[in-house]
């Protein structure tokens, strides 16, 4: 827990260095969901490395997210970049980081084309 902690807290400052040049930075790394993968919301697998969710009885929506997980992008390091892109519009977003991505968060992420550096 403490090497993960660790790792989470030399990615924010690498992420906020590299967010002040106007590039993201994605670790690959999960830590959304912290509660439990709600409805609807989306996170990263890593046994298959691609975005997945919890659809509604009856389905959900018809998304895929896969030029996400092709940039090496988790639904943690989302939410950090876009925080950091505009902390104001995105706060702390506290229910995405308890229950996985909304896919509006997802959307505004791609519509945003930052340049993203993916893990190495």
């Amino acid at each position: 827990m403490k090497k993960i902690l660790l790792i989470l807290i030399v990615s924010v400052f690498l992420m906020s260095f590299v967010a002040s040049q106007n590039v993201y930075y994605c670790t690959g790394i999960e830590s959304a969901a912290t509660v439990e993968l709600g409805i609807n919301r989306w996170m990263l697998d890593f046994e298959t490395g691609i975005f997945v969710t919890n659809l509604p009885v009856g389905g959900g929506p018809d998304k895929d997210y896969s030029s996400l997980s092709n940039l090496g992008c988790s639904c943690s390091d989302i939410l950090t970049n876009l925080n950091l892109y505009d902390p104001i519009l995105y706060g702390e977003m506290e229910g995405q980081w308890k229950f996985g991505c909304s896919s509006s968060v997802l959307d505004d992420f791609l519509a945003l084309d930052l340049e993203i550096v993916p893990p190495e």
